[in-house]
């Protein structure tokens, strides 16, 4: 059966390998196909360079892009809620090319920003395409999605009963929204990103490792703790404790590399080096690999510590013991569906109140990883399960009849 024209929106850009592993997974689980699929990118010179158009069509959302804070991004989202005037607020704000592009009924938008509902500079935007997009007659999917309560605003409820489906990629989210009462249908799935299919790449120096710990950190660390130092000093101490009890090497893996741009691991990295001592232990990946390479990276590693989501989802997926540093919701919902708890797995940003709770909590993971890996090789396919109701759902809304 042929595919009606599906646009995927809300990418942010493969300099973010979590949003390339998205696309790159989305594109694989749906089958689908490349000549009536069309990406919307915000910054397309990314997917260029980490080669998304060679398994999808890519366009940039707009010829001249209105940033969200600027004066006229402001004056335009003003304008919607005074006025309920969204279809003037997407053609300005979105552009032209968008507008023109996604204009037929019956087609089919999927919104695969996973956790753009956890953050309220993003939240306005995504409500405004929706409601352009089911004024023109075009159904619309909210896709491997995370949702924040604090978000959650009867506003936002109404948006969320727009969407022909909603797939969530955790139980928190799924719970959450059934509590809202939300009428569309809701199906929950892990990310689509856990389904990514590694590219087998050797380590930068070409020489066998078997011994490293991955170890991902992004400004979120700083940005979300008490204080930056009270961040960056928890992963030095973890570090050092690695240094100093056991013999593995440690790989400092960046996941989100946008250029000159505060929102890159590649600079937190620096940050993190200027703290460490001096150790041919301790080596950093370089940021021109895309994702596919990345998780074959990280599968190679014996434990993994990470605060990028699609970073930790690389390790859990390829049964890497994992302990994640995180700040939102999505970092709780998935391990909780995984393990059962979050308790041990997940080190909240947040709480970290001492410099020593990383260390500690990964010191306790340390000692379980037999039984830790053990329980990834026999929980992840089981848990890759729940895609296939998910698919089938978005086949009926994509196949042409």
């Amino acid at each position: 059966m042929s595919q009606k024209r599906v646009f995927l929106y809300a990418h942010g850009s493969a300099y973010n390998h979590g949003c390339e592993a998205i696309v790159r997974s989305t594109c694989e689980l749906l089958s689908l196909d490349k000549e009536k699929t069309t990406l919307f990118s915000n910054r397309i010179e990314g997917d260029l360079e980490f080669h998304l158009d060679d398994i999808i069509k890519v366009l940039p959302i707009a010829e001249t892009p209105v940033e969200h804070n600027s004066f006229l991004g402001y004056v335009y989202r003003l304008r919607s809620h005074l006025h309920s005037d969204h279809e003037h607020m997407y053609y300005r704000y979105f552009g032209k090319r968008q507008y023109r592009y996604m204009y037929h009924s019956g087609e089919v938008a999927v919104s695969i920003g996973g956790d753009n509902y956890c953050y309220p500079s993003a939240i306005s935007g995504l409500e405004v395409r929706n409601y352009w997009l089911n004024k023109k007659g075009i159904k619309t999917i909210l896709w491997g999605a995370s949702i924040s309560d604090e978000f959650l605003t009867d506003y936002i409820v109404e948006d969320m009963n727009r969407y022909s489906l909603i797939v969530v990629r955790e139980t928190l989210s799924y719970e959450l929204l059934k509590e809202k009462h939300v009428k569309t249908k809701i199906l929950c799935a892990p990310d689509p990103a856990f389904s990514l299919i590694p590219q087998d790449t050797p380590w930068p120096d070409e020489k066998e490792h078997d011994n490293v710990i991955g170890i991902n950190i992004s400004p979120f660390v700083t940005e979300c703790s008490s204080s930056a130092a009270m961040g960056i000093n928890n992963y030095v101490k973890l570090i050092d404790w690695i240094l100093g009890n056991t013999d593995c090497e440690i790989a400092l893996i960046p996941h989100v590399v946008f250029p000159n741009n505060g929102s890159n691991d590649i600079d937190i990295i620096k940050m993190l080096q200027e703290h460490l001592p001096k150790s041919k232990r301790i080596f950093t990946v370089p940021g021109d690999y895309n994702c596919c390479q990345l998780k074959s990276l990280i599968s190679k590693c014996r434990f993994f510590v990470g605060a990028r989501t699609h970073a930790t989802i690389a390790a859990y997926s390829t049964c890497v013991p994992t302990l994640v540093v995180g700040y939102s919701v999505k970092s709780i919902g998935i391990a909780r569906d995984i393990f059962g708890t979050e308790e041990g797995y997940v080190c909240s940003v947040q709480n970290l109140a001492d410099e020593s709770i990383l260390r500690e909590m990964f010191i306790s993971l340390f000692n379980r990883e037999t039984e830790i890996r053990q329980y990834l090789s026999e929980r992840i396919p089981n848990y890759l399960q729940g895609y296939t109701p998910c698919i089938e759902a978005v086949k009926q809304l994509i196949e042409a009849r």
